[in-house]
């Protein structure tokens, strides 16, 4: 089977929505209503292919032998899966694959060549068009179908109730095929009492007690979570929601915490569901016990702590196949997968060539070994830029390339981060852009928090400066920051608008204060000042205009507006563009007569305020456009 740890993509946005919306916000439901046999499957399914792959995902070497498609069949089941496909067309399976390797998939009929048949780069590309093919879709869709209705009957055989357990039991049957699924089924029941008692809360404890499946948490909590909100009974009555990341009093979870803390240490807490102090206390004194991080929360590794803790008492060693006494059972392993392990190579079936009726035996997974860690690491700390800034691609790199980088923006209305971990600034604030690589077989899942903070360029978000301003002054930063804002707005200054004072800040007013022709030294002081505010107050000027037609001419007329000293006047007719046809310097004069007009033909009239000092030119918002027609 696939690793679970490539990257996955979502079915059709139908699916993805309702999947997302379960998995980031279960239910929690304990009672709802029950369903057949026809519902578990297409539950099951959905998760699955979110955790394994899709159509076209092909994975050149998984743990020695290929993996294809959206459940990610392994091995000599790939080759199966190849061949039906090329049977459905063989026209198109020639034109997309290698001639060699197509002749290699028609003509074998000793399957077990392919129990370690892995693909080259050239090959891998090829098999993705094939498997994107509608011939391929149809195939998997009916061959998923039937392997996911296997995993949930051979749940239902060992005599498996809960319609959550069975959908996460598929899962595990999936990953780690049939020993590993009913190793952890069995080891649930003897927590449950029986098979029939099994929920999806035992189920799940088990599985991240086991010394495998539970080597992969991010995967057996994303299942829980989402069999969990499908609405049906996932747990005893006297139980409750199991968390994961983090439970405090406004998260799911709490009551659960209260129940494990007082059965594994007798903490006699009183369930409530709300994070107290009572609580935290409790929680406290777990973590010094079990030498955890002592902060008071319940965070990840309390919760598994937890788990364990409440586990202990009934977790027997496993056995070497613990189907094989359970009425029902063959013991057969699945033949889709391998039993998904960090570090050693799959023990995958092979098709039985003879005696197709005898079940093929595995031997257990060799005994986990710790994942190194993965080292997150990012040029720099920290992002500060301006609303206006252009789109920047962040340098993150990882001790280890086997999964890809994730990036993803905590607020979409400062910033975006798209795949490539490029980030496009949409408004002022702040926010983080969270990278995450995921677990591999080899390697721990890792998480970097980048903080990115965009400053306003609008010189209106902060407040303007009562007095002086200059390097060896003592300043509110805040007041440097309109500053900042203002030479951007004004003179197109490149800064970052921090509210810092450097030798830069001091070089930009004196460049300044010499374009507008006033005493250049660097200093802001009241004839600077005033200049910046008056140039700011026109920029963002718009004239209020009207407009009479006669036969003398088209006549425009403003308001007067003292702050300025130019008034622009723009015309276009219809279907061209605005051209300056006047510039007024009176500024006591609020009219204008378009006597170049022609009769009978429509103009379109706007109007601008402008302020020039020497060098420098500011021109404010186009005024309303009017429309005139002169007789």
């Amino acid at each position: 089977m696939r690793n679970n740890n490539q990257t996955k993509r979502w079915l059709p946005a139908a699916v993805f929505g309702v999947l997302v919306a379960v998995l980031l916000f279960p239910s929690h439901t304990v009672q709802g209503a029950q369903a057949g046999i026809d519902a578990v499957v297409s539950a099951a399914a959905q998760i699955l292919y979110h955790n394994e792959g899709s159509y076209d995902s092909v994975n050149a070497n998984d743990n020695g032998a290929v993996s294809v498609g959206k459940l990610q069949w392994h091995g000599w089941r790939a080759l199966s899966l190849l061949q039906t496909i090329v049977q459905a067309n063989d026209v198109q399976a020639q034109e997309l694959l290698t001639d060699a390797l197509y002749q290699e998939i028609v003509s074998t009929k000793d399957t077990t060549k392919w129990s370690t048949r892995k693909f080259t780069t050239k090959e891998a590309a090829a098999v993705k068009k094939l498997l994107a093919t509608q011939e391929s879709k149809a195939a998997q869709d009916v061959l998923a179908v039937t392997d996911i209705t296997d995993y949930i009957n051979q749940g239902q055989r060992l005599g498996i109730v809960n319609e959550p357990a069975l959908v996460y039991f598929a899962d595990l049957a999936n990953q780690g095929g049939a020993g590993a699924s009913g190793r952890v089924a069995a080891s649930a029941s003897r927590f449950a009492g029986s098979y029939e008692a099994v929920t999806l809360n035992e189920l799940h404890q088990a599985a991240v007690c086991d010394s495998v499946m539970g080597a992969y948490l991010n995967r057996r909590f994303d299942t829980y979570k989402y069999a969990a909100g499908l609405g049906w009974s996932y747990c005893a009555s006297s139980d409750s929601y199991i968390p994961y990341d983090y439970v405090s009093a406004r998260d799911y979870g709490a009551a659960w915490v209260q129940r494990a803390l007082n059965t594994c240490m007798n903490a006699q807490l009183t369930v409530t569901n709300m994070y107290d102090d009572a609580t935290k206390a409790a929680v406290t004194s777990f973590q010094t016990a079990n030498k955890l991080e002592v902060d008071g929360y319940a965070g990840k590794d309390t919760i598994v702590a937890l788990i364990k803790a409440v586990f202990k008492g009934t977790t027997v060693p496993q056995p070497d196949l613990p189907g094989q006494n359970t009425p029902g059972d063959s013991g057969t392993d699945d033949p889709n997968t391998s039993v998904e392990e960090p570090s050693a190579p799959s023990e995958q079936p092979d098709p039985p060539t003879q005696e197709p009726d005898v079940p093929v035996v595995k031997p257990e997974p060799p005994v986990q070994k710790p994942l190194e860690k993965t080292e997150l690491t990012s040029s720099k700390a920290s992002y500060a830029v301006n609303d206006t800034s252009k789109s920047f691609a962040l340098d993150v790199t990882s001790s280890h390339s086997q999964e890809p980088l994730t990036y993803r923006s905590s607020e979409s209305a400062v910033l975006t981060v798209n795949s490539a971990g490029v980030v496009t600034i949409t408004g002022a604030g702040s926010a983080q852009v969270i990278v995450r690589q995921r677990e591999t077989d080899t390697y721990e899942s890792a998480e970097l928090t980048i903080p990115v903070t965009v400053y306003s360029t609008d010189p209106a978000d902060y407040p303007r400066p009562t007095g002086a301003l200059y390097a060896e002054k003592n300043m509110k930063k805040q007041h440097v920051q309109w500053l900042q804002a203002a030479l951007i707005s004004l003179d197109g200054a490149e800064i970052t608008v921090n509210g810092s004072w450097t030798k830069s800040m001091t070089k930009l007013v004196t460049a300044f204060q010499k374009k507008c022709g006033i005493a250049a030294d660097g200093i802001v002081g009241d004839q600077t000042l005033e200049l910046l505010r008056q140039m700011l107050f026109v920029k963002a000027k718009k004239p209020e205009t009207t407009i009479k037609c006669s036969a003398k001419g088209n006549t425009i007329s403003w308001k007067k507006y003292v702050r300025a000293n130019r008034v622009y006047i723009y015309r276009k007719e219809k279907g061209g563009s605005y051209k300056r046809i006047k510039t007024i310097t009176n500024m006591n004069k609020t009219s204008y007569q378009d006597t170049s007009a022609k009769s009978g033909a429509t103009y379109y009239y706007v109007v601008k305020y402008a302020l020039q000092k020497n060098k420098v030119l500011i021109a404010g918002p186009s005024s309303k456009g009017v429309t005139g027609i002169r007789r």
